[in-house]
């Protein structure tokens, strides 16, 4: 089942904890001002760095599948208006949700 990231965006940075498939993961979303575009920034249940740095672009793969110790199923962008435009400041989990399929969903 394909769920959606609790997403509640609190200003250019904000994170939360979530639960993929029985593991907690830590999210971060700051926003770059520069590039005018959302950053993710994901942790372990222990608050160690998985990955940093990776932009939250629609319809793009945001982590690599396979990796160990990250969420096995895939973590995407999606713009809910079908209009495939990457979000803004005030867009993300709003019109551009972050969604999670597990690995059992893919095959």
């Amino acid at each position: 089942m394909i769920i959606d990231l609790p997403i509640k965006q609190e200003g250019a940075h904000f994170g939360f904890s979530c639960e993929l498939e029985g593991v907690t993961y830590g999210f971060v979303f700051r926003w770059n001002d520069r590039a005018e575009q959302w950053i993710l920034d994901l942790y372990d249940g222990d608050g160690a760095r998985l990955v940093s740095g990776v932009r939250v672009v629609v319809n793009v793969p945001l982590l690599r599948t396979g990796v160990a110790g990250l969420p096995p199923g895939l973590l995407s962008a999606v713009d809910t208006n079908g209009g495939n435009v990457d979000p803004g400041f005030a867009d993300l989990g709003r019109r551009v949700v972050v969604s999670y399929a597990p690995l059992e969903d893919l095959a």
